[in-house]
């Protein structure tokens, strides 16, 4: 049977094959076929293509020269007569300490040795008397520097950069009250990266390795910095501070140190001693594939 020319336009444009019009090719059909050609092609490329491998820690920045105001007790904090920018001197007296339980032993041996002595006054021939009074004398002077423990001083002369403590608040012995940045310290004063990661990335991270700080103030800052020294092996961190600023994301007790420098040294001004913040490191690239071999236990070939 012979079509009009106008009826075999109309099939064509229909998406039905010229010449075959019992046979219909639909076009809508091609469409999910190169999408689904375009998604393999996409799933194939995605592993073998590497990408790159980023492991997270955590990091405080040094600041050589920079010294710590400790509390040599415990206590509560009576008075605080520093803050962030101030000038101290060697030995000044910058914070005082309250502990009624060492007020209180205080002057029960100051009592104790007064009648220790008035007693062998009166007997000074008697050994037991001229022993109680050394013993006395002993006592008075321990208490004594403990009173005076309670009043912190300057370990130096310089700047005061950040106090971490506040007047009514309460210290343990050995607590970090404020950091003071000595002005006659030795050589450079290049502020370094100490950063920690999981053990699990020993002999991932290496000399050489760029690390990106992350430190959230008044939005998100990023500072680079090179590793230049890496533990042998895991440690486990001893100092309570160091814990509280390198804590394993992880919550792992042993965990990688690592130093790092500075790479822009304008940046310099912007960073004090015990900033901390996230730490990134990019330590390889591979594709996804080789991923999962590894994390199969497999080893592709090199």
């Amino acid at each position: 049977m012979d079509l009009r020319p106008e009826a075999l336009a109309e099939l064509n444009h229909a998406g039905w094959a010229r010449g075959t019009p019992s046979r219909r090719e639909r076009a809508w059909f091609k469409g999910p076929i190169m999408s689904l050609g375009l998604l393999v092609l996409s799933g194939a490329l995605a592993l073998v293509i590497p990408s790159p491998e980023r492991v997270s820690g955590r990091g405080v920045v040094r600041v050589p020269g920079t010294v710590y105001l400790r509390s040599e007790a415990a206590g509560g904090i009576a008075a605080m007569a520093i803050a962030p920018g101030d000038t101290v001197a060697a030995g000044q007296a910058l914070v005082r300490l309250d502990d009624p339980e060492t007020e209180g032993e205080l002057r029960r041996a100051r009592r104790r040795y007064d009648e220790a002595l008035t007693a062998m006054l009166r007997s000074p021939l008697n050994e037991a008397l001229r022993s109680e009074v050394g013993d006395a004398r002993v006592a008075l002077a321990d208490l004594r520097d403990r009173q005076a423990a309670l009043t912190l001083r300057s370990p130096a002369a310089g700047k005061v950069v950040s106090v971490r403590a506040r007047e009514g608040g309460i210290v343990a012995a050995s607590d970090i009250v404020a950091t003071i940045a000595a002005t006659e310290s030795p050589g450079a004063s290049r502020p370094y990266l100490v950063a920690s990661f999981p053990d699990a990335t020993l002999g991932v991270i290496g000399e050489g390795t760029k690390l990106e700080l992350v430190v959230e103030r008044a939005g998100e800052h990023r500072h680079i910095f090179v590793v230049r020294s890496v533990s042998r092996e895991a440690i486990s961190i001893a100092d309570p501070l160091q814990r509280h600023e390198l804590a394993s994301p992880e919550g792992s007790d042993s965990v990688l140190v690592v130093e790092a420098e500075l790479v822009d040294e304008a940046e310099s001004s912007v960073l004090f001693e015990g900033m901390v913040g996230e730490v990134r490191a990019l330590v390889r690239e591979r594709s996804l594939l080789e991923r999962i071999t590894e994390a199969m236990g497999w080893r592709t070939r090199a």
